[in-house]
């Protein structure tokens, strides 16, 4: 059940989605936080330092984000590795 709301990398941990396996943006496990359905994101992961809150105002309409949240994870794993 999990699968189908958080995807194929994540899995529960304490009420939120934690990263199981790489995903292609993180390069460890361990990353956690949330998807809001409503238009908000927000992730920790502590293996890179990276805390990053984005707020929109575009409602999911899947439980995959918008290709906006998305863009905005892309980058702000690129500006730490810059």
């Amino acid at each position: 059940m999990g699968r189908l709301i958080l995807g194929e990398y994540t899995g529960w941990g304490f009420g939120l989605s934690v990263l199981a396996k790489p995903d292609g943006l993180a390069t460890r496990a361990g990353r956690y936080g949330w998807n809001g359905g409503l238009g908000s994101s927000w992730w920790n992961d502590p293996s890179e330092g990276l805390i990053a809150i984005i707020l929109s105002e575009r409602a999911f309409e899947s439980a995959d984000p918008p290709k906006a949240i998305k863009e905005f994870w892309k980058s702000a794993y690129e500006a730490i590795r810059a």
